[in-house]
């Protein structure tokens, strides 16, 4: 009894699941006139936690903030985000790693996770079904 139910945890789903709703949680801004960026920003603190191009079909989500490290945990790309490649959930960069260098807004390079939306509205689709 004490081990039943343990083998169906997955925690590299578990935690791709906290970063669905950090996402989903989020403010998103949309572009003024002239601008080409939604971006999208954490509802307590207010950092930039995740952009987008106009016509991107990927949120590029900034790995290295606080906030990131308290909802996901400051080792969750480096242990989950392979899996997550594998499994289409990001889009991994040319290195064949989880995260690649991108511009964000304030033009600066950063590493990011390109999480495409198709990812995000598939899980919310899942999500739906199991409740």
């Amino acid at each position: 009894m004490l081990t039943s139910g343990q083998d169906e945890s997955d925690p590299a789903v578990e935690t791709w699941a906290r970063l669905v709703t950090f996402i989903a949680q989020a403010s998103v801004s949309e572009p003024e006139e002239g601008e080409v960026w939604f971006e999208a920003r954490d509802a307590r603190s207010r950092a930039l936690i995740a952009c987008r191009r106009l016509g991107e079909n990927f949120w590029r989500v900034l790995t290295d903030t606080d906030e990131f490290a308290e909802r996901l945990g400051r080792n969750a790309v480096q242990l989950y985000g392979r899996t997550w490649a594998s499994r289409g959930w990001v889009q991994p960069g040319k290195d064949s790693k989880s995260t690649t260098s991108m511009y964000i807004p304030n033009g600066v390079t950063t590493r990011v996770l390109r999480v495409p939306m198709s990812a995000l509205h598939s899980w919310a689709e899942v999500e739906d079904e199991e409740q």
